[in-house]
């Protein structure tokens, strides 16, 4: 696993830098010229929708220590979903209120058809002294991520566009832990991944036709899970044990499109993700009403695919 027992720290002046950033491009906003000519004039096809097909496939994994101090032992559970397998769909819509300004809404729904994961416990640091080694599917559960971005447009040309933007983000994804020699064993565990974002993307006009485009996003993040563990007595339920902990991560998008009429276009696109916590909090709900704490070393999650769509322009 990626987790060790240095902190992997959020750290406080990037976040500083992140909501000056924010601020700039509030400011670039309101300095958008609305009541110019060019501004009042009409904007043609300005409303665009896009819906298509995706595919992901991700690692996704996390660990606790024994105590809050990260030690006894410093890796005491790790769970490890890799490779999870899930395909569905994906829509976003884009609106160009001004010629230097839009907005765009995003959603995409994932179901997991294939998947494994693995759940070791261990009595000796740095994953030694395993005591528990379980190996399960997890060819069940969902991918869901909702989102909003302001773009703005820096520079255009006939050939080029380059934009920056904010945004906002949310993802919830439930993950299953399946044994096909025990179908009672059904345990859950749901993430949730949310918080403002930093983008930017560049885009080239190959053709009348054809275009290309890069776009990257730089997420300040807010991780909540909880799990149920069902077969276990101890554990109250359905809510056995929560995290929470603070993160970072980036997005990378490439894309291509081709222009079949004046309002119909094809788009593929790939696409990938890489996000982390730093150390947070795992909080038990025992059987017995005891809420007892300990050091949550941390979640990571990577996944790339693929989507493929068509566009329709108003």
């Amino acid at each position: 696993m990626y987790i060790n027992n240095n902190k992997i720290m959020v750290p406080e002046n990037l976040q500083r830098v992140f909501y000056k950033l924010l601020a700039v491009f509030a400011l670039l906003l309101l300095n958008v010229d609305v009541n110019s000519q060019h501004a009042l004039q009409p904007i043609q096809n300005n409303l665009s929708m896009k819906l298509g097909g995706e595919y992901r496939k991700t690692d996704f994994r996390w660990s606790i220590a024994g105590n809050m101090d990260g030690k006894d032992p410093n890796i005491y559970s790790e769970l490890i979903f890799n490779p999870i397998q899930a395909a569905g769909f994906y829509a976003d819509a884009n609106y160009r209120l001004l010629s230097k300004l839009s907005i765009q809404l995003h959603y995409n729904q994932l179901y997991t058809y294939k998947g494994r994961v693995t759940d070791f416990d261990y009595e000796g640091d740095n994953r030694t002294l395993p005591v528990v080694q379980l190996y399960l599917k997890s060819h069940k559960g969902t991918m869901r991520t909702t989102g909003g971005n302001i773009h703005y447009t820096a520079f255009k040309n006939p050939s080029w566009n380059i934009e920056t933007g904010v945004g906002y983000t949310a993802t919830k994804e439930l993950f299953y832990l399946l044994d096909d020699q025990n179908s009672d064993l059904r345990s859950t565990y749901t993430a949730q991944w949310k918080g403002p974002s930093l983008i930017g993307g560049v885009e080239w006009y190959c053709s009348k036709k054809i275009y290309a485009g890069v776009h990257a996003a730089l997420h300040i993040l807010k991780y909540d899970a909880e799990a149920n563990w069902n077969l276990i007595q101890e554990f109250r339920h359905p809510v056995s044990f929560v995290h929470d902990a603070k993160g970072i991560g980036w997005d990378l998008k490439a894309y291509m499109g081709y222009k079949l009429t004046r309002h119909f276009e094809i788009n593929a696109e790939w696409v990938y993700n890489n996000w982390k916590t730093n150390h947070g909090t795992d909080r038990l709900f025992l059987a017995n009403g005891e809420t007892p704490e300990t050091r949550m070393n941390g979640a990571f999650k990577k996944s790339n695919g693929w989507r493929a769509g068509i566009i329709y322009v108003f």
